[in-house]
């Protein structure tokens, strides 16, 4: 949309600025519309995700799987 918008304005041909134009409000719908998709998509998502209080003792990770190394003794 902004290269469209930066050689709109370049171009002397009026005919071809008006069809730079419209390319560019075109690629302008189309980055609305993906944008709207996956933002929708995105929060039907989130929503399937299980949400816990936290974790137990036995689910949180060990030092070793924290910091890949094992701990000192």
């Amino acid at each position: 949309m902004k290269k469209c918008a930066h050689f709109a304005q370049e171009c002397q041909d009026q005919e071809i600025r008006q069809l730079i134009d419209q390319t560019g409000q075109m690629h302008l719908r189309h980055y609305n519309m993906l944008l709207q998709q996956l933002m929708t998509n995105n929060r039907q998502g989130m929503q399937q995700v299980p949400q816990s209080a936290g974790q137990t003792a036995s689910q949180q990770p060990s030092d070793f799987q924290k910091t890949g190394y094992p701990p000192l003794m």
